[in-house]
C-alpha cells in the first residue's frame, strides 16, 4: 500500500543536522558560505578570474558580479566584443578584460 511507505515525516520537515561544537574547522566552513549573514566586515573578498563566457561562463558572471565578498579581476575570453559588452552590461569598471593568447597576464598578476 502506497501510504504506508510515507508514513515518515518528510527529511525536508525534520530539522538540519548539526556538525558538533567541538568541529570548528567545518564550523568555521559553513559560517563562511552562510549567505544570509553579512560577512562585509569579516575579511579581504576572494579574487577572481573568468575564463570563457560561453554558456556556463555566462551563468556565473552574473553570481560573480553581484556577490560581495567576490572581486572580479579578470574575464578572459577570445571574443573581444563579448568580453566589453559583458563588462559594460553588469558594471564592471574595475575588471579588466584579457584575451586567451594574453592569459598569462592573469596567472603572473599577486592579487
Amino acid at each position: 500500500m502506497a501510504t504506508t511507505k510515507f508514513k515518515d515525516p518528510s527529511p525536508y520537515l525534520l530539522p538540519a543536522l548539526k556538525p558538533h561544537h567541538t568541529d570548528q574547522l567545518i564550523l568555521r566552513f559553513m559560517d563562511d558560505l552562510d549567505l544570509r549573514k553579512d560577512h562585509k566586515g569579516s575579511g579581504k573578498p576572494v579574487n577572481v578570474a573568468l575564463f570563457g563566457l560561453g554558456r556556463a561562463g555566462t551563468f556565473h558572471l552574473p553570481n560573480l558580479a553581484y556577490n560581495p565578498r567576490v572581486k572580479l579581476l579578470y574575464i578572459c575570453d577570445d571574443v573581444e566584443e563579448r568580453m566589453f559588452a559583458c563588462r559594460k552590461y553588469w558594471n564592471l569598471e574595475h575588471t579588466r578584460c584579457v584575451s586567451t593568447d594574453k592569459s598569462d597576464q592573469i596567472f603572473e598578476d599577486p592579487e
